[in-house]
C-alpha cells in the first residue's frame, strides 16, 4: 500500500510532521527566475528518503497568501466547468488575482437556478513547479490543495464542537490571517485580514458579513502563542470565550499543523494544472479501456467456462444414459409383456363371462325343454333367444321355459304349424322367442 507524505508550503518554507507529534519547517529559497523555489525537489526528496520508498503520494496544503478564497454564486455547472470559469474569470472575484490564475471549486449548497461554490484561487504556475518538484524527489503522485480546505477537514475531524451550529475559526500566522465562517462543521466563508489582531474583531463582529447571518456559537483560535494572547483578550472584551481543544493539542495549534493534519482528509477542491489534468484523463482512459478489455475477457472467460461446463454435464448424461439404456430396454419389453398379459386376461375374463353365460343359458334349455321336444336351431343376441324345434305339444316347451331361471320373458315368434310325419303321429313345429333377465352386477365383474 502507498503510503502519503502531508505537507504545508509557505512563501519561504515546507512544514512536516514526521515524527507525528511535532512540526518541522524546512526553510526555501523562492526562485528568481519562475514561480517555486530551488530547494524544494532536493528537500522533498530528503524527505522521502526519510520516511522510506514506500512513500508515494504527496499531499500538499498551501497556506496563505499562495491561496485565496472567495464564496461565489454561479449557474448549476459540473465541477470541472466551474474551475473553467473561475480561472478565466478571476478578476471579477479578486481583488489582485494571480498572473496566471488556477481555480479549483467545490459546492456547498445547491439553490434554484444558481449553486453556492467555495472557489479558491492559486498561481498555474506555481501549482505546476510543485507538481514538477514532486516528480522529481521520486513521488509518483502529488495533489495541491487550499490550506482552507485542510483546515476545515481537521477542524470536523478532530474538534467535536465545531460540527455544533454555526461558528468561527481564527487562522493567523506569517503575517496574514483569515476569519472563517462554520456551519455544523462545514466551511461556509472566510474573509482575509492583515493581521490577527485585525482578524478579532471580524471574527468576534456579530453582524454578518458575506452572507454570514448566523450569530456564532463557538470561536476557535489557531495561532502562535502570542497572537492567540492577542485574539482572546480581544475576544474577553466582548463577552466572548474561545475553544481550548486547538491551543491543547499541538497537531492543531498552528496553521501549519492544522494544514498538516487536514491534507490528507480533503476530498475535494484539488488544484490540478492543466497538463497533469490531461495526463489523468488519458491515464483514467486508458485505465478504463483496460478494465473494459478486462472484463470483456472475464465475461468470455465465464461463458466459456459456461459452455465447458455445459459440455462436461452433457457428456455426464450422456454416460448415464447408455448406462441406463439396457435396464430402460428391458423394463420396457417388461412393460410390452406385462401389457400382453393384461390384455389376454381382459381377453379371457370376457370370454369366460360371455361363455359361462350361454353355456347356463344353453343347460336350463335343455334342462328345461319337454322330453318329446327337440331343437332345430338355437340362435343367441345379447339378450335375446330364439328356439326353433317340433314337439308333440309345443304348449309344453312355451311352459316350460316361460319359468325357467334367467329368463325373463317367452313368446312366439312364428305361428304354430302342424306337420305330418310318414309313420309317425304329426308333431307341431314352433320358434320361440325368449328374453332373457339381466345379470346382476357382482356376476357381471367376476
Amino acid at each position: 500500500m502507498r503510503r502519503a507524505l502531508a505537507v504545508a508550503l509557505s512563501p519561504d518554507a515546507v512544514f512536516v510532521n514526521a515524527t507525528g507529534s511535532a512540526i518541522h519547517a524546512y526553510p526555501l529559497t523562492a526562485s528568481a527566475v519562475q514561480p517555486g523555489w530551488t530547494d524544494l525537489a532536493p528537500t522533498l526528496a530528503e524527505l522521502r528518503r526519510t520516511l522510506g520508498p514506500r512513500t508515494a503520494v504527496l499531499q500538499v496544503a498551501l497556506l496563505p497568501p499562495l491561496v485565496q478564497l472567495r464564496r461565489v454564486e454561479l449557474p448549476r455547472l459540473t465541477e470541472d466547468e466551474a474551475r473553467a470559469v473561475l480561472s478565466r474569470d478571476a478578476h471579477r472575484y479578486l481583488l489582485d488575482p494571480p498572473r496566471a490564475p488556477l481555480a479549483a471549486a467545490w459546492s456547498r449548497a445547491v439553490g434554484k437556478p444558481q449553486a453556492s461554490w467555495l472557489a479558491i484561487f492559486a498561481e498555474a504556475d506555481l501549482v505546476a513547479a510543485i507538481h514538477d518538484a514532486a516528480a522529481a524527489s521520486g513521488f509518483g503522485e502529488a495533489r495541491v490543495m487550499a490550506a482552507h480546505g485542510a483546515w476545515e477537514a481537521a477542524a470536523r475531524r478532530y474538534v467535536p464542537e465545531v460540527k455544533a451550529g454555526v461558528g468561527r475559526l481564527i487562522v493567523a500566522g506569517g503575517g496574514q490571517a483569515e476569519a472563517l465562517v462554520f456551519e455544523a462543521g462545514w466551511l461556509k466563508v472566510g474573509r482575509r485580514a492583515a493581521s490577527a489582531s485585525h482578524a478579532a474583531p471580524v471574527g468576534a463582529d456579530r453582524t454578518p458579513f458575506d452572507g454570514d447571518t448566523d450569530s456564532p456559537e463557538w470561536f476557535g483560535i489557531v495561532a502562535a502563542a502570542d497572537e492567540r494572547a492577542r485574539v482572546e483578550a480581544a475576544l474577553q472584551t466582548r463577552g466572548l470565550s474561545a475553544l481550548a481543544a486547538f491551543a491543547e493539542r499541538p497537531g492543531l495549534s498552528t496553521p501549519a499543523a492544522l494544514a498538516v493534519a487536514g491534507a490528507p482528509l480533503v476530498t475535494a477542491g484539488e488544484l490540478v494544472p492543466e497538463p497533469v489534468r490531461l495526463e489523468r484523463r488519458r491515464r483514467q482512459a486508458r485505465l478504463s479501456r483496460r478494465l473494459l478489455a478486462g472484463a470483456a475477457a472475464m465475461l468470455l472467460l465465464s461463458a466459456l467456462v459456461e459452455l465447458w461446463g455445459s459440455h462436461r454435464e452433457l457428456a455426464a448424461l450422456e454416460a448415464e444414459r447408455r448406462e441406463m439404456r439396457p435396464v430402460v430396454a428391458r423394463a420396457m419389453e417388461l412393460r410390452q409383456t406385462v401389457t400382453g398379459v393384461e390384455e389376454r386376461l381382459r381377453a379371457l375374463a370376457a370370454a369366460e363371462a360371455e361363455a359361462s353365460r350361454w353355456t347356463g343359458v344353453i343347460a336350463t334349455v335343455a334342462e328345461r325343454l319337454p322330453s318329446d321336444a327337440h331343437l332345430l336351431s338355437l340362435r343367441g343376441d345379447g339378450d335375446s333367444l330364439v328356439l326353433e324345434g317340433v314337439a308333440t305339444r309345443a304348449a309344453g316347451a312355451f311352459e316350460s321355459l316361460r319359468g325357467a331361471p334367467g329368463v325373463a320373458g317367452v313368446r312366439a315368434e312364428a305361428p304354430i304349424r302342424q306337420e305330418a310325419q310318414d309313420s309317425a303321429p304329426p308333431v307341431e313345429r314352433f320358434t320361440l322367442g325368449a328374453r332373457l333377465a339381466a345379470r346382476p352386477v357382482s356376476e357381471a365383474q367376476q
